[in-house]
């Protein structure tokens, strides 16, 4: 692969607009919409209007909207893009082949008093057992 290709495919690669055409629903709306969760199938992170990093994703139970996410969800985002070299495509592509990440976004309170969003992953992978039958 020349240095030419890889360098266009990064730069098209690095950003993924999941909002276009979609609504933006409100934290606090879409925690109390869907108190049992939601399953993320994509994801991105931007610049604000304050050039700060934030992040973006969209869900499967309500395909027509997104939601910003916080410093924490801003972490997780960046560090799913970094399993895939900061690649947003490869990183998205294979959060959907994965059919998503079941959590539940969970209101907190920080020591400092400040209120932020965290979540729970309440579908995980399948677990291996210890003992295999072919042991």
């Amino acid at each position: 692969m020349s240095f030419a290709s890889t360098a266009k495919r990064n730069s098209d690669s690095k950003f993924v607009n999941i909002t276009e055409g979609k609504e933006n629903i409100k934290t606090e709306e879409l925690i109390k919409a869907f108190p049992d969760g939601i399953t993320v199938i994509g994801f991105t992170t931007l610049l604000n209007k304050k050039k700060e990093k934030i992040s973006a994703f969209i869900f499967k139970e309500n395909p027509g909207v997104f939601f910003f996410g916080g410093q924490v969800m801003t972490d997780l985002a960046e560090k799913w893009a970094a399993d895939y070299n900061g690649n947003f495509v490869d990183a998205n592509n294979a959060l959907l082949a994965e059919g998503g990440v079941k959590m539940k976004l969970v209101r907190k309170t920080s020591k400092a008093g400040n209120v932020y969003t965290d979540y729970e992953v309440i579908e995980t992978e399948p677990s291996v057992p210890e003992d295999l039958p072919f042991n």
